[in-house]
């Protein structure tokens, strides 16, 4: 009996610091699975997809300077969502991360490991089940390293990208079919 008391208190003590395991829906004000207006966006830069585009997010994370949204080519449907922002030493983005991840854990299911502090290793955090994931990871180079964070619907990209395919596979047979052979 007298064992049992501590593992009760221990419990009972524990239940506010776990997660209410909410749904990942969205973030910085938009949601993953919604239309999305893009007329007003600008296009990100070498963008090869065709669907990714800037915003300012109506609540952003001060950390976090670069907002992008990607959405599928036929109608526009939000599948991501990143944040990035730049530090100049591993360690304080691994400091970042850490405090992104204390955030979203009172949020969200955690299914990653704790944030890595062994020397070589990519600092990387995971939330959420299939289809909807929230990762962050720190890289870069030399003399600057970049948080970011990806809200990500995977059933969404899987269908954009079958889209895509055939999309693909379609122009080449009309495109192969409209060149003008006459000259060769």
């Amino acid at each position: 009996m007298k064992n049992i008391v501590p593992l009760v208190l221990t419990l009972i003590w524990s239940l506010p610091l776990q997660a209410d395991e909410q749904p990942i829906e969205g973030a910085f004000g938009l949601t993953l699975g919604k239309p999305l207006a893009t007329e007003n966006l600008k296009r990100i830069a070498g963008d090869q997809s065709g669907g990714e585009y800037e915003f300012a997010p109506e609540h952003p994370y001060a950390p976090l300077s670069h907002y992008s949204v990607a959405v599928s080519g036929h109608d526009h449907i939000i599948y991501k969502i990143e944040a990035r922002g730049s530090f100049r030493s591993m360690e304080a983005c691994r400091r970042e991360l850490v405090i992104l991840e204390k955030s979203l854990a009172q949020k969200y299911l955690k299914t990653s490991e704790q944030v890595t502090t062994k020397f070589g290793e990519i600092p990387r955090i995971r939330f959420g089940a299939a289809p909807r994931r929230i990762h962050g990871m720190c890289a870069g180079g030399f003399f600057q390293k970049e948080l970011t964070l990806t809200y990500l619907d995977e059933e969404i990209v899987a269908t954009t990208r079958e889209h895509s395919s055939t999309e693909q596979e379609a122009g080449v047979g009309e495109s192969e079919s409209r060149r003008d052979t006459s000259g060769l």
